[in-house]
């Protein structure tokens, strides 16, 4: 961002030439990020891509993003202590650690679980080193040395022949045939196929002890030793002594006698690292030394001068264990050249700005708001400061051909041209824009018409390169235009130029052929989606394509298509970092390389997606302002500014190890709140109630590792993936039984290629029993056999109602035939003698009449019995007793026989029509037999009713019955019997002081 303000200040005049130097810029991981401990003693990666730290306080485990810890105490309490001293993987999954200096463990990094090599358990272990193939060898405090396979089997022992007596013994593999063992100063190879040991540096006069092994070179077969007096000495494999590097003080020496490690870092470089000077490279073609040291006021900076250790992922990324935590250099600082120390400035309005490129390939950077212009020397990248009394107080450079146009506060502009070294300045703006203080705008076309413009409504003027008219452009002449001035422009194929500004959305277009301008506004052109637009901040054309390319403060960048007036919009959306895009150029391969606050990002044409480097990808810095960003013609190469550095970038080397694919993991699943140990990933069957599943994944990305999008997908329950953006957990609860897995895929911002899980969890939910199929089958049959069952008897029940009905219907008949036809027949009888009476023998005619009278009443009464028999209006206990006292009264009271009828039932209760037509014919029995044949005076009738019994009792005073003078053809008893007995009842029958029935009846 450009701040429009002016200020005067004084300098002093110089000129001096600055060559290239090491900028090395880390990121810092430490305890605050999640490290077990900022005490690092190894470092190592697993096959997975993890990166594992061994510390003073534990292990942690780092995937790009998020550590994970193991202390002693947790993780199932196996880790036996915390300080890790080494750590290697020694098969898939699974690593070899040195605990304590002393033990030996290992950690199956799929399943969390430690184990403990049974054969190393009494002997104490120094140190763990790979071999070149897959064994590993192990020292121990004794003589002894040990070669160990992929199953930890001892396979070799080795007694070197050692005249010292030292505890450590040290132990590497050079190549496959040779072994090189140490101990304080005392060397041997070992000849692994003729199992012989040779004393290697003869105690030769002039010959140096060395105290430790460091590096080995296979390529040139040479081994560098340190010497904690002498620094490091190399020696070829004969013993003879090649180089040495002895610790000083000038520029360019070793600056410390205490190495630490040794590695290589190219061809002729290597990386040396030191106990108290930080690290260095060593350029074996100079012999010369470049350091890196902590500065406290750089976050940036390595982390500490002490580290103790080393290592380099597949990466190449270079990591280093310190006592304040871990430094990461990225393995991406071989594309990318940086300076740094000679822009720094206590000013905060100042920073990199404005850089262009003459035709010769020279660059030049300007920093704003000083007199300060460096020119870059296309061949030696050397930076040479331009006369400050010459350069103008710097906005930007510009290329005019063969000069470099520089232009900024007030209205002088200075040409330098690189070929000559001359300057030559100019004021004759000042008549064109009198009351403006910069001059934002000095553009030159291809038919090398000249643009200036501006502040405080300066308009525009364009000179013709043929005629040297001037043409002055305003906004307030005939509405031109709305803005009172431009900062930036580009010309397309056709001559036109095309201008914006930071104060406006607002593109112009100048029409070559007509001397004309027109606007555009973006919120109107076809394929605009986001229309946040603010200003513009850097135009870039391309040529092939015959498009403009725009930078916007909010709207992210707009591939404007001239020809047919559309546009194609990219924001962060589309794996921009940000929306506020300040600089924009077009490399040889028409990659668009945009500037942010938040990294640089180039969009790949050929699968149109962006990638994004930041400080996690080796940049020394990632927040890029206005016009920082330039395409070298001259190398095909990009040259990007932040706010005090300037990088140079080979971008075809940057791009081809920025983003490698993804491997996806799952990590750890957690049932119902307990932690699902990976070992019973193949035995995942959960019970109904273990329903509540949450899961944790990983993609390890030692390079953008925050970058990384996540979706993710459980098979059984989701039927679309589900964006989890860079979260990398996932829960679901109440989950319905069945079958299950579980996918996630990753990719990085920007990116349209996922990469998917290469282990997918797959688990399957019980059915509890109450919903299983033989359950649901059990059911189903027992609901079949009831339903059957219930159909069945509803079936019997209304047969057996028919059968009744049936049975009602013929004991009608049968009553109505016998009661009724005997009856009729003897009215019948009556009424044919009465036609054969004498008329007036009248006594006989009454008692004829009469007779019929009776008979008819017998009748009626008989068909009432039937009806109140028939009517279920009167199934109850309470009209049953009310119809049998109202006969037995009728009946004792024409016979004048004293009656007494007792009912101690309080409640009406439902009753069978069959049990209450039999009670009362029996009933009715017994009082037509006391009135016939008892002689009784006096009749007692009682109903009562317990328990679902109804108990009759009929008493009376007669003079009994004698069972012995029973008429042949009498009935009436065994009528009462069978009558009581078809409703399930019992009767006794006896003599008491007269005849005593009683019997009782089951009431359902």
């Amino acid at each position: 961002m450009r701040y429009l303000l002016f200020s005067f200040f004084s300098f002093l005049l110089f000129t001096s030439s600055l060559a290239q130097g090491n900028n090395w810029s880390f990121t810092n991981y430490t305890s605050a990020d999640g490290l077990a401990d900022n005490n690092i003693n190894c470092i190592t990666q697993d096959s997975r891509g993890f990166v594992w730290f061994g510390t003073r306080e534990g292990l942690s485990r780092f995937d790009g993003k998020n550590f994970k810890n193991y202390f002693q105490g947790t993780n199932n309490n196996l880790l036996p202590g915390n300080i890790i001293s080494d750590v290697q993987e020694y098969q898939y999954g699974h690593l070899l650690m040195l605990i304590s200096n002393t033990q030996l463990a290992t950690l199956n990094t799929l399943t969390g679980q430690f184990a403990y090599p049974s054969q190393f358990a009494k002997i104490k272990i120094t140190a763990i080193k790979k071999g070149i193939g897959k064994n590993f060898f192990v020292s121990s405090f004794t003589d002894t040395c040990f070669e160990i396979n992929e199953q930890l089997q001892i396979i070799n022992t080795f007694i070197p022949p050692f005249q010292k007596q030292y505890k450590y013994t040290s132990v590497d593999q050079l190549d496959s045939n040779t072994l090189l063992f140490g101990r304080l100063g005392e060397f041997f190879l070992y000849d692994i196929p003729h199992h012989q040991y040779s004393l290697f540096l003869h105690p030769l006069a002039g010959i140096v002890d060395p105290t430790s092994f460091r590096h080995y070179d296979q390529g040139k077969q040479l081994l560098y030793f340190i010497n904690f007096s002498d620094g490091i000495i190399c020696y070829n494999k004969k013993g003879e002594k090649i180089h040495q590097w002895k610790p000083g003080k000038t520029a360019g020496s070793l600056g410390s006698n205490q190495v630490t490690a040794i590695r290589k870092k190219s061809k002729e470089e290597l990386w040396v690292c030191t106990a108290d000077d930080g690290l260095a490279a060593l350029n074996l073609s100079t012999n010369l030394f470049s350091k890196c040291k902590n500065d406290p006021s750089n976050p940036r900076s390595l982390l500490s001068d002490f580290v103790a250790a080393s290592f380099t992922d597949k990466d190449n990324n270079l990591w280093l264990a310190t006592e304040k935590g871990v430094s990461k250099l990225s393995g991406n600082t071989a594309a990318i050249q940086s300076w740094h120390a000679m822009f720094e400035t206590k000013d905060n309005n100042t920073f990199l700005a404005g850089i262009a490129q003459t035709r010769d390939g020279t660059v030049f950077q300007p920093q704003y708001a000083t007199h300060n212009c460096y020119r870059i020397s296309p061949s030696s990248n050397e930076l040479v400061l331009l006369d400050k009394k010459q350069v103008p107080y710097m906005w930007a450079a510009e290329d005019f051909g063969d000069a470099i146009l520089l232009h900024g506060f007030g209205t002088g502009i200075c040409f330098y041209n690189p070929t000559t070294g001359t300057y030559s300045t100019s004021d004759f703006l000042k008549t064109h824009f009198p009351s403006s203080e910069i001059i934002t705008l000095a553009f030159k076309q291809r038919n090398e018409d000249e643009w200036y413009s501006g502040n405080h409504g300066g308009g525009m003027i364009r000179i013709d390169a043929s005629t040297k008219q001037v043409y002055t452009y305003k906004n307030n002449q005939h509405s031109l235009f709305h803005n009172g001035y431009y900062s930036y422009a580009a010309e397309d194929n056709n001559g036109d130029v095309w201008f914006g500004v930071n104060k406006s959305e607002l593109l112009l277009q100048w029409q070559h052929t007509t001397n004309s301008f027109k606007e555009i506004l973006f919120d109107t052109v076809p394929g605009i989606s986001y229309k946040g637009f603010g200003g513009i901040f850097d135009l870039s054309f391309d040529k092939v394509t015959n498009s403009l390319w725009i930078a916007f403060e909010g709207a992210g960048i707009v591939n404007y298509h001239i020809s047919n007036h559309t546009a194609t919009q990219y924001t962060m959306q589309n794996g921009l970092p940000s929306n506020y895009v300040y600089a924009l150029a077009i490399d040889h391969k028409g990659r668009v390389w945009a500037g942010t606050h938040k990294g640089l990002s180039c969009m790949l044409p050929s699968v149109n997606r962006f990638v994004t480097f930041t400080t996690a990808d080796g940049l020394p810095d990632d927040v890029f302002d206005d016009r920082c960003i330039l395409a070298d013609k001259t190398n095909n190469s990009i040259w990007a500014a932040t706010a005090a550095t300037l990088m140079h970038i080979d971008p075809d080397s940057l791009l081809n190890i920025k983003r490698e694919s993804l491997a996806v993991y799952v990590d750890n699943v957690i049932v119902n709140g307990s932690l699902l140990q990976a070992a019973d990933f193949n035995h995942t069957s959960f019970k109904p109630n273990e329903n509540n599943v949450q899961f944790s994944f990983s993609a390890p990305a030692l390079k953008g590792g925050t970058d990384i999008e996540y979706n993710y997908m459980l098979k059984g329950s989701d039927k679309n993936w589900i964006s989890a953006g860079n979260i990398n957990t996932a829960s679901y609860n109440n989950l319905q039984p069945g079958d299950y897995t579980f996918i996630v895929r990753a990719k990085h911002k920007g990116n349209t290629q996922w990469s998917e899980t290469i282990a997918p969890f797959s688990f399957h939910i019980q059915t509890p029993w109450y919903a299983s199929l033989w359950f649901k089958t059990l059911v189903a049959f027992l609901l079949v056999a009831l339903v059957l069952y219930i159909n069945r008897l509803y079936y019997l029940r209304k047969l057996e109602k028919q059968q009744a009905v049936e049975k009602e219907r013929t004991r009608i008949a049968t009553d109505m035939h016998d009661d009724f036809g005997a009856s009729l027949s003897r009215i019948k009888f009556i009424s044919e003698k009465l036609k054969y009476t004498d008329e007036e023998d009248e006594e006989i005619l009454k008692n004829d009449l009469s007779k019929i009278s009776y008979y008819s009443d017998e009748m009626s009464q008989k068909l009432n019995e039937i009806v109140w028999a028939l009517n279920k209006r009167y199934d109850t206990l309470g009209d049953l007793i009310s119809y049998c006292r109202d006969y037995a009264s009728e009946a004792f009271i024409e016979n004048n026989i004293h009656f007494l009828f007792v009912d101690n039932i309080k409640t009406d209760i439902d009753i069978q029509g069959e049990i209450r037509r039999n009670v009362f014919l029996t009933i009715k029995e017994a009082v037509n037999n006391i009135i016939k044949h008892a002689g009784a005076t006096d009749v007692n009738i009682q109903f009562s009713y317990t328990e679902h019994q109804l108990f009759v009792q009929i008493k009376d005073n007669g003079k009994g019955i004698d069972f012995n003078k029973l008429r042949p053809f009498a009935n009436g008893l065994e009528n009462m019997k069978k009558r009581v007995a078809d409703i399930g009842g019992v009767i006794e029958i006896k003599n008491d002081e007269g005849t005593q029935i009683a019997f009782t009846v089951p009431i359902r």
